[in-house]
């Protein structure tokens, strides 16, 4: 679940990024891991999906090794971009900034450090 002020919109990275409606502080969390709002999908609970919904798993879930099961956004976290100088880092179960992220600025993860079918968009 979202712990800052931050929306989808446009981005020039790719499709939908998510951008900061306020400025968050180096440290900050941004988003944390918060069932039932954000979903875990195991293999054999995937597997019973439609199609159409299997694709939107793995396409905004990201694989978490620990559990052995698809984590899926309940919100716009979904929509944070790769970038080879991330803004934010993946914790786990949770998203950090790593930096000051000015207001207005696109919030960003490094795909390749957090171990997830998210694919570089």
């Amino acid at each position: 679940m979202l712990k800052v002020d931050a929306v989808a919109r446009p981005s020039e990275i790719h499709g939908l990024g998510l951008f900061a409606q306020v400025f968050i502080p180096a440290g900050t969390v941004i988003w944390e891991y918060a069932p039932p709002f954000d979903v875990v999908f195991t293999e054999a609970q995937l597997r019973q999906l439609s199609q159409p919904a299997q694709r939107q798993v793995l396409y905004y879930a990201a694989f978490d090794s620990e559990q052995g099961a698809y984590l899926l956004s309940g919100d716009d976290d979904r929509f944070i971009n790769h970038s080879d100088t991330p803004t934010a880092k993946d914790g786990g179960h949770v998203v950090v900034a790593l930096m000051d992220i000015p207001q207005g600025a696109e919030i960003t993860l490094d795909y390749r450090e957090i171990g997830s079918t998210f694919r570089s968009k």
